[in-house]
């Protein structure tokens, strides 16, 4: 069995709610996300649907045995759920504070990552570790997928497929992994590769005047 992704935080409920066995807490925790489930929870339609994927996706409730419990969104207290759009805040600047320098501009030269966590894959695939992801500019023709997607979520994998390349394997760029980056990693790829090549950097120059 893979190992339990690491705690993100906890928050003594307001009342004790029920979990998907049975049992009771009082004590919610908050598991760290992964790509997966930061890009579904950014991608909801409305603040209900985010706080249903987040407490489905990285939501648990401990019972008297230490182990952790599934629960429904609507027992929570509304002061509680109020609690959760603040850890879902905090998560989404993860990246903001992000100084270090990237390799490269996508265009002349690859922007080569290195993951801030790096991805520990299952003995079945021999155990490697991926380390370091290189993006590239692409041409239109290349991209269509990209191009087509619709939602945050949906983008971010076509991204992923059309301009990243896993270094130090051979394995390709699979849903799967790109599925498993850790939330901070998520964040900086979203925040601060994506944009430089897919976005405008405001190169062209206006030659007359309305």
């Amino acid at each position: 069995m893979p190992p339990s992704p690491p705690i993100y935080g906890r928050l003594d409920l307001v009342s004790e709610i029920n979990g998907a066995n049975g049992s009771h807490g009082a004590e919610l925790v908050v598991l760290r996300p992964t790509a997966r489930d930061m890009a579904a929870v950014f991608d909801a339609d409305g603040s209900r649907e985010l706080l249903s994927r987040f407490v489905s996706g990285c939501c648990r409730i401990t019972n008297g045995t230490g182990q952790l419990e599934q629960f429904s969104l609507d027992q929570l207290d509304a002061t509680d759920a109020a609690e959760l759009f603040s850890i879902v805040t905090a998560i989404g600047d993860e990246a903001a504070g992000y100084g270090a320098t990237l390799k490269g501009d996508g265009l002349s030269e690859p922007i080569v990552y290195d993951l801030t966590h790096p991805i520990q894959l299952s003995p079945g695939e021999e155990g490697e570790v991926i380390r370091q992801i290189s993006f590239k500019a692409q041409k239109v023709g290349q991209i269509s997928e990209f191009l087509d997607a619709r939602g945050a979520e949906a983008r971010f994998y076509a991204f992923m497929r059309g301009f990243g390349e896993l270094l130090g394997t051979r394995l390709p760029m699979s849903d799967s992994i790109i599925g498993a980056l850790d939330v901070q990693d998520y964040l900086i790829i979203v925040q601060h590769i994506m944009g430089k090549l897919t976005g405008p950097r405001q190169r062209w120059k206006r030659e007359s005047t309305p």
